[in-house]
Formats: C-alpha cells, structure tokens, sequence
C-alpha cells in the first residue's frame, strides 16, 4: 500500500482514475484527499476533480503529498508530471 509514503494530511492522488484508493485513504487514514484525472470517470465516494490533463485546478502548495500511482506512463506531454508536482508543498 502506499501509506508509508504519505506525508501530512492534506494528499492528491493525480491520475487517480475511479477514486478507488483516494476512497481507501480516507477510510484508512484521517487525510483529507481529493483524486483528479482527465475525465468524469469518478465512481467511488470520494472528492474528484475532473482536469485538462496539463493544468491543476489548484494552487501551488495546496497539497502535502501526491500521489502518481500507473500516471507517468499515460502522460502526453513528458514533462507535464514534473509541472503538474507543483501541488505539492516542498517535500511532499
């Protein structure tokens, strides 16, 4: 599982397809996290967000930890994962 690398409590999961783990982690953990992915494909019960696949919906910093669970493999644009990171707080 991925619990050992989440950092703070405040997680994204990118790429996060149906929302199934970012639903885990919440029922598993006290985090509060919200899945995003390209396209309404959300069905568990868990905060989503549906993105252009380029630009985050979020301020830089917002979250604690992100996570890229099979994300870099599907990626258009190569250096798109490393920009998308910006999310994240230092260290996260």
């Amino acid at each position: 599982m991925v619990l050992p690398f989440i950092v703070g409590r405040r997680v994204l999961d990118l790429g996060g397809g149906e929302g199934y783990v970012a639903a885990a982690l919440r029922r598993r953990t006290d985090a509060r996290v919200c899945a995003v992915d390209v396209g309404p494909s959300r069905r568990a019960s868990a905060p989503y967000v549906s993105y252009d696949g380029v630009r985050l919906p979020f301020p830089a910093g917002v979250f604690d930890t992100t996570l890229l669970l099979l994300t870099c493999t599907t990626a258009a644009i190569p250096t798109a994962s490393s920009t998308r990171l910006r999310a994240s707080r230092a260290g996260g």
